[in-house]
């Protein structure tokens, strides 16, 4: 491993070299299956909709019970006996069969996420190598809608916007900006991708550590539908989906999709009424596709949803030695009344806590696309994304989640972003290749409120002791309430092209450059006084060069063998969560030079498919967040440059189809990252040389087994899935509190799939499922306040067990 970046270059040049020595002339053959796929292909490039089912009859299929082998758009093999599961990726902004895609990629369909029983986009990671993906209650905040994503050990661990993420969300071709709200639910979706790796010679906006693409099903004018499904299960849980398709014309349909969510948390309070923790959450989105000719597509989008429920269910799990600010309140405590802050009021369970009030967790979120794709030539199209979204977020939560009145924190986001992309694509003779622009303007106003030893000030004033006695008033006047504006322009140019050297020999290159303008504008008032501590204003011009070059040799038919190197970036940013003026500081841009190198495999008839890939990353001045005490206990929040990190592991997936009914798969990704260099102002913050990466475990494991049969004129499938990974830490500086130990999580499904006729519809699928079988007991994120010395969980969800069900028309 620690020569992967040699072994990537050798295996380039010695290509090229036994290309040119040997003369060596090899005839592929293409088969049938895979000239479906190039016609599938084609379809897809011309027609939109040629994916998406074109009947009521189709459209059941397309969403009926749950293929074994996880995958969408399967290619029939020629004797029709079975299917090989192919998927069509769009990886490379192209249709093309998984298996020929040089770069690690895992691709589920819609009915692989059903079958797998995922609500929302945050449950693919137990299936993906390399994927860390948390949502709840993000750096102890009010918020479980906040996306914590991690690829290859680099993502991002704040949810302020001055943080960008480090993997991005895409839906249908269009960046998410930022990630509160931005864990979406899976209503009415054909395909989700996770590329992992540096994106950006193909994509609009630059990500450094990978990608997710999020794929909707598409209107479909050859036919009219309708889907309706629902479960039921413990705590309430009551989850609605329906999805109708109206074919207006031949060249015209429209479609609608709604869901809903509703749940009882687990979450309780000794002194507060009311639960932790609830889910609560419903959308809708529509689109209208219009053909008026055979070279020329419009697809007109829109989506609405909204979350409104109790903040998440967190407990304190440790509580240090009163020092500074917690001394103070310590030492007044006992005349307000109140408790002292100290071990006794460690949660009981990891459940229950003493908190005194429920918070909230709020967001509207709403967006507008058009796209339009023209065939301008024979083998070359035209592209254009047009797209507005805006997020309003509000979140809010006793941070502390004890009976002492220590640290409360509310967070409001509004945001905007509008984005227009070009894509251009073609074919000239052995060159693909895809060129665009794209252009990114995004502003954001955000207060952060950070109410530290509420009501103290107050009683100090009472009392007579504020404001002449100077340590309890320092203490007490600590809070703040923040309100910034961000505005961010980026533009891009972008183009990658691969060239066939031979019939199995392709070589590809890429570049991106990148100019990024940031303004900050912040203000801070005492929370206790109200009076201003500090104002600052920044603005930075970021730009920069990031190239791809990659070579794929294809001896067989069902073989790949690529390696590839890819820089990333990140641009520079500002410190959000500035306590002080001296605080407001830039941190410089973040990069990264990524080695890998991979094989793509079938064998045994296609009944075995396995992908292995290797990689070596280097990460550059890598951007952190660290939360700690200055020298007099107040509380403060670093954004700093740790000065490398290295992140370098084996991913494989397996799929085993032994005979028919019966699909296996399995999963491992291993990561070695630690930071490796670092600079003083890091370490003296505690982000030290042999530090993890955070939420970045050194082995995942995931397997799972499907079995279809027929019974009695239905077919019945019985499913499992168990995901284990090893130890991490979900914070930088790797305190021992924030340690996470092994833990592995079992989920079944049983279920059966009945035709149907007449008014009942065309099909009716019926499945009880059960969640975290054994009740495994792990957190979805642990945090540490530095300035309190405690530490909070917010842990996964129990065993649950519910059913399912749903008609096609």
């Amino acid at each position: 491993m620690a020569n992967l970046r040699r072994c990537v270059s050798r295996t380039i040049i010695s290509a090229i070299a036994f290309q040119a020595g040997m003369g060596l002339a090899y005839g592929q053959e293409q088969s049938a299956a895979d000239a479906a796929v190039v016609a599938a292909n084609e379809a897809s490039a011309a027609d939109p909709a040629a994916n998406v089912p074109d009947s009521a009859a189709s459209a059941a299929a397309a969403d009926g019970a749950p293929t074994a082998d996880g995958t969408a758009d399967a290619v029939a093999e020629t004797d029709g006996s079975n299917s090989d599961g192919e998927i069509l990726v769009t990886a490379r902004r192209r249709a093309e069969r998984l298996q020929d895609v040089p770069v690690a990629v895992t691709a589920l369909s819609g009915d692989a996420l059903e079958s797998r029983g995922a609500a929302d986009i945050a449950d693919i990671a137990p299936a993906t190598p390399g994927l860390s993906f948390n949502g709840g209650a993000v750096g102890g905040s009010g918020t479980s809608s906040s996306a914590q994503i991690f690829v290859r050990g680099i993502g991002q661990d704040d949810y302020l916007p001055t943080t960008d993420p480090g993997v991005g969300i895409y839906i249908d071709e269009i960046y998410l900006g930022r990630t509160t709200g931005s864990i979406l639910s899976l209503t009415d979706i054909e395909r989700v991708e996770v590329l992992r790796g540096p994106q950006g010679t193909l994509f609009g906006r630059n990500t450094i550590g990978g990608a997710i693409l999020v794929t909707s099903r598409k209107p479909d004018p050859s036919g009219s539908y309708v889907n309706l499904s629902g479960s039921l299960g413990e705590k309430s849980l009551i989850e609605l989906k329906g999805v109708a398709n109206a074919a207006l014309a031949d060249n015209l349909a429209a479609k609608i999709s709604v869901g809903m969510r509703k749940q009882d948390g687990y979450g309780r309070s000794t002194i507060t009424p009311g639960r932790y923790g609830d889910t609560d959450r419903w959308g809708v989105a529509g689109q209208i596709l219009f053909e008026p000719s055979s070279n020329f597509r419009l697809l007109l989008s829109g989506d609405y949803s909204e979350i409104d429920q109790p903040s998440p269910t967190q407990v304190v799990t440790n509580i240090g030695p009163a020092v500074g600010l917690i001394a103070a309140y310590n030492a007044f405590a006992p005349a307000r009344q109140l408790p002292l802050f100290n071990q006794a009021l460690v949660g009981a369970d990891r459940y229950t806590n003493s908190s005194q009030r429920l918070g909230y967790d709020r967001a509207k979120v709403k967006g507008l696309s058009l796209t339009g794709e023209y065939d301008v030539a024979e083998d070359w199209s035209l592209k254009s994304i047009t797209a507005y979204r805006k997020s309003d977020v509000a979140f809010s939560a006793d941070a502390d989640t004890t009976s002492a009145p220590i640290f409360d924190v509310t967070t409001t986001v509004n945001q905007s972003q509008f984005s227009q992309e070009l894509q251009l694509s073609g074919q000239i003779g052995p060159l693909s290749l895809t060129t665009g622009a794209y252009y990114y303007d995004e502003d954001i106003d955000y207060t952060l409120t950070a109410d530290i030893l509420p009501g103290m000030y107050a009683f100090l004033v009472a009392n007579g002791t504020c404001p002449s006695a100077a340590p309890p008033c320092f203490a007490a006047t600590r809070g703040f309430r923040q309100p910034s504006t961000l505005g961010i322009k980026a533009y891009a140019g972008f183009g990658q092209g691969t060239v066939e050297l031979t019939d199995w020999l392709s070589a590809t290159g890429g570049i991106r450059y990148s100019v990024e303008k940031r303004r900050f504008s912040t203000q801070s008032f005492g929370t206790a006084t109200g009076a201003l501590q500090f104002s600052g204003n920044q603005a930075r011009r970021y730009t920069q060069w990031t190239p791809k070059l990659g070579i794929e040799i294809k001896p067989a038919r069902d073989l790949l063998v690529y390696a590839s190197y890819a820089k990333g970036y990140k641009s520079g940013t500002f410190n959000g969560r500035a306590t002080s003026g001296p605080a407001l500081n830039e941190v410089l841009p973040e990069s990264s030079d990524s080695y890998e190198i991979g094989v793509k495999s079938q064998f045994l008839d296609r009944a075995v498919t396995l992908n292995v890939s290797a990689y070596d990353v280097t990460y550059k001045n890598l951007q952190t967040t660290v939360t700690v005490r200055d020298a007099q206990g107040a509380p403060a929040t670093a954004l700093i440059n740790a000065a490398e990190a290295k992140a370098k592991g084996i991913e494989a997936e397996l799929t085993v189809r032994p005979f028919d009914g019966l699909t296996l798969n399995g999963s491992w990704g291993y990561i070695d990252g630690k930071i490796t260099d670092t600079t003083p102002a890091a370490a003296a913050q505690g982000l030290l040389v042999g530090n993890r990466l955070t939420k970045t475990p050194k082995n995942k494991v995931a397997a799972s087994f499907q079995y279809d049969w027929e019974m009695m004129g239905s077919e019945a499938f019985v499913r499992m899935d168990y995901a284990w990974q090893s130890s991490m830490f979900h914070t930088p500086l790797n305190q021992v509190n924030t340690f996470e130990p092994s833990y592995d999580v079992v989920n079944g499904r049983l279920g059966f799939t009945v035709p149907g006729s007449g008014s009942f519809g065309n099909e009716f699928r019926f499945s009880i499922f059960v969640n975290n079988l054994f009740d495994e007991k792990y957190a979805l994120n642990r945090s540490f306040v530095a300035f309190a010395d405690y530490n909070t969980a917010n842990f996964a969800r129990p065993r649950e067990v519910g059913v399912s069900v749903a008609v096609d028309f």
